[in-house]
């Protein structure tokens, strides 16, 4: 795990419902979880830190990734920007 991984899951366990979003990709939000036995089948991934990168808030957002740090996180939320630019006609 990256320094910058056990700081934001330092930050996390100390305030659980922090969300972030990032500023080169407007429309997507990454949402970093510490796993529990209710948030994964698999009992060896219990503790672990996972990204949920979305293309927008629960209940808004048509789709949505996990990663598993926090720059692979930070390079799906920029192809999923770009994904929403696509779609996106003004």
């Amino acid at each position: 795990m990256g320094k910058l991984d056990k700081l934001i899951k330092k930050l996390i366990t100390e305030e659980p419902e922090l969300s972030i979003i990032l500023d080169y990709a407007p429309n997507v939000t990454i949402m970093p979880v510490i796993l529990d036995e209710d948030s994964t089948a698999n009992p060896k991934n219990i503790g672990r830190l996972e990204y949920q990168v979305s293309d927008g808030m629960v209940g808004e957002r048509g789709s949505s990734n996990n990663e598993y740090t926090w720059e692979n996180a930070k390079k799906e939320a920029v192809i999923m920007q770009k994904e929403f630019d696509k779609l996106t006609v003004f």
